[in-house]
């Protein structure tokens, strides 16, 4: 008896072939059966399961193409074909009409081919130029798949990657697109290039066309309540319609403007304004262009609007690092609306010496006098050749390191508890930049490479300026907004962890959390502190194992089965800094951005138990850190990861022997 399961075992072969060419007939045969029998469910099923597999996306496309052709039969025995639901008879709608436009542009397109190769007229019609650039109708269609039906279909598929890969034949379209409408401008034409991207473009439209209409609308049918489809008719007004598809038709309701949430569409004309700088490349044209445009909307824009667009970008599956680049150019387009936001953010405690970030705002005013200082050293260097005041003034300014790890460590952490994680993650990455451009001042330095040194310290001022204006605009008044006051307090009893950059805190805000270590209350009851626990050899009390845990020579870290941060020890000689903020944090939110995957690596291979550590070691100043990750199991079941650093260069140095006796 066929299953399910064996159904899609099969065609997971049949698809791994077709990945590596074999995509004969007799291959075909082999899977017939199956292939003729499979529903919408076992095709996406197998799709997914075939990405997971794959990082090379154009394969992935072409192999998936391939695949769903192979499939067609089945496809049209079980599809549902969507008739009832007026938002999908909409989509539907607009799904015909591209596919005519298609049809009717492919025809004068082969007349102009025809031409072109009898005659060599490098001329392009008119007509045709003009059919190819109406193809820019697509973008609302596949804006409403991307930004309103994906994500409510996601909320009921345990795995996106099928429209993760639609995403990315649908960019494809559009870049396709873009690239065409200029070859087409310049003259002489040239044909190959023209002919390789319209060809392209052809067949990811048609590709999509059919995907849309045999296996997600009837998924989304499946899977989605009418009711629940047809409120995404909100967002039809803000993303529009293609192709002239009147909305009239499908939705009935009256004075549609009422019932749209404002906020729903600053947020949709928001990213409309992200999708727009992102797509001009850094055009001083684009920037004025939308600056004038949408006036109203930047008139009155918030630092939290701008930094929740950011984190949809990355929610979106953009790359950390595309935002980290792209995030300039939306401060630089959003600069004069930052400005006039944050003045709108009047919490009152964040004034009061003590407060998180009164403390951070007290940073930055010295910060930007240490850069006034720092400017001064290396004019006189390049005047004087000496670099003994340019390496003091820079040495005094890195000391802003400290207040990026007290972000790091402290602020970051409680910002992820309430769901804001994207631009965290960037701005961890533009500290690694400034990190990364102190190092290289440095080197530069003792190689006495005064021009080096000076074309750095310009872009470390640069980038300084641009973080100091980050926090003080957008992180700052979005935190503010997000975390509760008992957040705040949290916050600052970790913070003394860290320490501060060139400042000393108040504490007039909520003194009573300011406290010394001696002071600081104990997290246990003395009623079971001093009971003794079963261990696997002898009995210690809760006491004994903090007071071991918190002496020994080295720093431990605790990371449970799930990821999460669980203990880290609290010696009296920290190596890397730790806060009370970090516990129950993802461990892949306590590492730079860059280096995350690698983390995930190490951890995929522990649960896999495909190694017994992990471990490195580093140079910091005159110290040489040793990092070991031990993976921990219990009856063979994955519990967790301990990390346990330790400074060695002592005992790397150790030579010959010292006896117990030697001490007599």
């Amino acid at each position: 008896m066929i299953n399910d399961k064996s159904i899609e075992d099969f065609l997971f072969e049949y698809i791994l072939k077709l990945s590596v060419g074999s995509n004969t007939r007799q291959e075909f045969e082999k899977y017939k059966e199956y292939l003729n029998i499979a529903n919408i469910e076992n095709i996406n099923s197998v799709i997914d399961r075939f990405i997971e597999t794959q990082n090379d996306f154009d394969l992935i496309e072409v192999t998936v193409s391939k695949f769903i052709r192979a499939c067609e039969k089945g496809l049209e025995r079980n599809n549902h074909y969507v008739t009832k639901n007026p938002y999908l008879e909409l989509l539907l709608e607009e799904n015909f009409r591209l596919e005519k436009h298609r049809a009717n542009t492919s025809k004068i397109y082969k007349d102009f081919a025809l031409g072109y190769q009898k005659a060599k007229n490098n001329t392009i019609p008119l007509t045709l130029k003009n059919m190819i650039l109406e193809f820019n109708e697509i973008r609302p269609h596949y804006l409403k798949l991307q930004n309103s039906l994906f994500p409510t279909l996601e909320q009921y598929l345990s795995n996106m990657n099928c429209l993760k890969l639609m995403w990315h034949i649908q960019d494809g379209v559009l870049n396709d697109l873009k690239a065409l409408l200029k070859v087409v401008e310049i003259s002489p034409l040239d044909f190959k290039e023209f002919n390789k991207l319209y060809g392209d473009m052809y067949f990811k439209i048609g590709n999509l066309i059919y995907r849309e209409r045999n296996i997600l609308f009837p998924l989304v049918e499946s899977k989605i309540k009418g009711e629940e489809l047809y409120k995404l008719f909100k967002d039809v007004e803000v993303l529009k319609t293609s192709f002239n598809v009147n909305l009239s038709d499908f939705y009935g309701g009256k004075n549609m403007s009422e019932s749209i949430n404002n906020s729903q569409k600053r947020k949709e004309e928001l990213n409309s304004i992200i999708k727009a700088l992102n797509e001009s490349g850094g055009s001083i044209s684009v920037q004025k262009e939308i600056k004038k445009d949408f006036k109203k909307l930047l008139d009155t824009l918030s630092a939290e609007e701008i930094a929740e667009a950011e984190q949809a970008l990355i929610a979106e599956g953009v790359a950390v690092e595309e935002v980290q680049k792209l995030c300039e150019l939306h401060v630089d387009t959003f600069h004069e609306a930052l400005k006039s936001a944050s003045k709108r953010i009047q919490n009152g405690n964040e004034k009061i010496s003590g407060h998180p970030i009164a403390n951070y705002r007290a940073e930055n005013k010295e910060l930007k006098s240490q850069i006034v200082k720092f400017k001064k050293s290396f004019k006189k260097l390049k005047r004087t050749k000496d670099f003994t005041d340019f390496d003091k003034t820079l040495s005094n300014l890195s000391l802003i390191d400290i207040h990026y790890t007290r972000k790091e460590n402290q602020l970051f952490p409680y910002l992820e508890n309430v769901g804001f994680t994207g631009p965290s993650k960037v701005m961890w990455a533009k500290h690694d930049e400034i990190r990364a451009l102190f190092k290289k001042i440095k080197s530069a330095s003792i190689d006495k490479n005064i021009q080096e040194c000076i074309s750095k310290s310009k872009a470390l001022i640069s980038q300084l300026k641009r973080m100091i204006f980050m926090e003080e605009k957008i992180l700052f008044p979005t935190a503010l907004r997000k975390l509760p006051e008992s957040a705040w307090i949290e916050i600052r009893r970790g913070e003394a962890e860290i320490g501060y950059a060139w400042i000393k805190p108040g504490n007039l805000w909520a003194p009573e959390v300011v406290y010394e270590r001696n002071e600081k209350p104990s997290n246990f009851t003395t009623n079971i502190e001093n009971e003794l626990i079963n261990l696997s050899v002898g009995k210690l009390s809760i006491s004994q194992i903090n007071l071991m845990l918190t002496n020994l020579p080295i720093d431990i870290t605790y990371v449970d089965e799930n990821d999460k941060v669980r203990y880290f020890s609290q010696g009296t000689e920290r190596i890397f800094p730790r806060s009370e903020g970090i516990i129950g944090r993802d461990v892949q939110n306590c590492h730079p951005p860059k280096s995350v995957h690698i983390v995930e690596k190490i951890l995929d291979d522990f649960k896999a138990g495909k190694r017994e550590v992990a471990e490195f070691w580093i140079q910091m100043n005159n110290a040489f850190i040793h990092i070991r990750y031990f993976p921990l199991f219990e009856n063979n079941i994955y519990k967790g990861v301990i990390e346990v650093s330790q400074e060695i260069s002592r005992i790397r140095a150790l030579e010959g022997e010292k006896r117990l006796l030697d001490e007599a």
